[in-house]
């Protein structure tokens, strides 16, 4: 009986040595739920003593109720097939969570009606944690799967749309993936195997970009450029293509593959032979626009020439002119003296007809002198023989003057004569003659045009400018636009027929523009045809620097020198 007892106490010791020796945990309980048995790994996880810390007693009891909470669903789900058989723990020693697969096994004593479960727990904390690890993994493999697969759909996408030839090959030159343009000078299609130029064509192509492949993957460089020669297998001409080869390197830095793109360069081939094209015609162009130059330059020289040569003689026409004029003034003055004394009686008595006929021939000889002094104040203007002088003038007294001999011919044609001045008119600094001279030609003329109406002069100053407007307006025959500026030229009148009718040679205004230009003003007309003109006179306050007018053929001017005797201009061209 003792060795009976000794050899089950043998093997209950052996069966605990063994259950402690297990790495998971193990437990037996009884139906009111104490624990019958349990390893080591089993009371490190569920048994506290007094002696241990209080993180510990309060890991153990957080397991108790974890394992509590367990084996209470367990009874709950024991009838359905999927019940959970995972348990999580806390680790006493570190406080890690801990996961668990539970073993539960139901069975009884030999003799005994009591039933009892065993529960193994196997430790999946490190399984649970690579099978995350593995999900992860997966998933971030699939997302880079995809990322690629969409990458590459892009890729397809830009490749097939580039509208250039593009091809990829592996470091043994072998083509790996191309776009329809590289396919057509690259690949033989159907057509290829019955059609001898085509593949010939397209051999030729293969073999010059394999060389040119070879070639830069024995080189160190990531990207090469280079010109070839290819062929369309089109039309079996040869183009000229710009090859462009980019390394794809791994992470050791070797070549995977090679993307390549050609580029047809015929046109810009065709655009630099244009470019040099054009640079010829530009310097042929350049040489004839400088012999053009040159040819011109010679003919400017043979204008400025004639130029001179022109202004010579005109210089000499005006002194003559000038010199004839003053011969011709002579013997007519003499005439119109001769004339009065006959009219005196004092060489005899005259008959009636007698002096009717010396009354028209003095008349005759004065309108004579009146045009021999137009051409003479014209001729001395052009040549630079009329000289001004300044003096202070009180406009109101000057034009009073004006009038008393402007008057007696408005009314001798039964106009209305009317005079306005501006009770502020200033006193200017001008040539008085010149200015009486322009003035009385103007007048003279607005009476001689004028049939019916009035005549009249305004003088007032211009605006806020330091200047003064005189205007000459009548209620004549008008001026049509066509001749507005014409009038203003030598010789020159809008209505001959007014002229041969009226009188006059048409220099009045020639010469008046030019004298007032040369005492720095401006002779302007508004008029309208058939109802009457405006000719106004703007002059300075003060006379410009060294008397130099607007008028670019007028010299400057130098101390005064009389000339006709300033008179009224008879004419001087009221031109229409």
């Amino acid at each position: 009986m003792t060795v009976e007892v000794a050899e089950m106490q043998s093997q209950s010791l052996r069966s605990a040595l063994a259950l402690d020796a297990l790495p998971d945990p193990v437990m037996v309980i009884d139906a009111d739920a104490r624990i019958v048995l349990s390893n080591r790994r089993a009371v490190e996880l569920l048994v506290a003593d007094p002696d241990d810390s209080q993180g510990r007693r309060h890991a153990v009891e957080t397991n108790n109720l974890f394992f509590s909470a367990f084996r209470a669903r367990a009874i709950l789900q024991s009838n359905q097939p999927a019940a959970q058989r995972e348990l999580l723990l806390v680790d006493p020693v570190d406080g890690s969570d801990l996961l668990f697969e539970v073993l539960d096994l139901p069975f009884r004593d030999a003799g005994s009606e009591v039933e009892r479960r065993i529960y193994v727990m196997r430790d999946i904390t490190d399984l649970k944690l690579a099978a995350h690890e593995l999900e992860i993994q997966i998933s971030r493999s699939l997302a880079a799967e995809y990322a690629a697969r969409r990458e590459t759909e892009k890729l397809n996408v830009i490749i097939e749309n580039a509208g250039v030839p593009i091809v990829v090959t592996d470091r043994q030159t072998n083509i790996v993936l191309m776009n329809p343009e590289a396919e057509s000078l690259l690949e033989v299609g159907p057509s290829g195997s019955t059609d001898s130029a085509p593949l010939h064509q397209i051999k030729a192509n293969d073999a010059k970009l394999a060389g040119f492949l070879n070639d830069f993957l024995l080189q160190s460089r990531r990207r090469r450029e280079a010109r070839i020669s290819l062929v369309s297998p089109d039309n079996a001409t040869e183009f000229p293509a710009l090859v462009v080869s980019t390394k794809i390197l791994d992470e050791r830095s070797e070549p995977t593959a090679v993307v390549t793109v050609l580029r047809d360069l015929t046109q810009e081939v065709d655009n630099q032979r244009l470019a040099a094209e054009l640079r010829r015609l530009n310097a042929e162009l350049g040489d004839r626009v400088l012999a053009a130059t040159r040819e011109l330059e010679q003919r400017n020289r043979e204008l400025e020439e004639r130029r001179a040569e022109l202004e010579r003689a005109s210089r000499m026409k005006s002194e003559f002119l000038a010199t004839m004029s003053h011969e011709l003034r002579t013997p007519i003055n003499a005439m119109i003296g001769y004339n009065s004394l006959l009219r005196e009686g004092l060489f005899g008595a005259l008959t009636g007809k007698q002096e009717d006929a010396l009354d028209r021939m003095k008349r005759a000889a004065e309108h004579l002198l009146s045009l021999v002094n137009d051409v003479l104040d014209l001729s001395r203007v052009e040549a630079g023989q009329i000289y001004l002088c300044a003096e202070e003038i009180d406009l109101r007294d000057f034009i009073d003057g004006l009038s008393e001999s402007v008057r007696p011919l408005a009314i001798q044609k039964s106009l209305t004569y009317s005079v306005e001045v501006d009770p502020d008119l200033p006193s200017i600094m001008t040539d008085a003659t010149r200015l009486r001279q322009v003035l009385l030609n103007l007048l003279s003329n607005a009476v001689k045009f004028t049939d019916s109406g009035s005549v009249a002069l305004r003088a007032a100053p211009n605006g806020t400018t330091d200047r003064v407007r005189i205007d000459v307006l009548d209620t004549g025959i008008g001026i049509d636009e066509a001749h507005r500026e014409s009038i203003f030229e030598q010789f020159t009148q809008a209505d001959q027929s007014a002229t041969r009718s009226r009188g006059g040679a048409g220099l009045g205004l020639a010469i008046s523009r030019k004298l007032v230009r040369m005492m720095g003003g401006t002779l302007d007309l508004e008029s309208t045809f058939g109802k009457g003109s405006t000719f106004s006179v703007e002059l300075p306050l003060v006379p410009p620097t060294g008397w130099v007018g607007s008028d670019p053929e007028i010299p400057p001017n130098a101390p005064r020198q009389e000339t006709s005797g300033g008179g009224p201009l008879t004419d001087s061209g009221r031109r229409r």
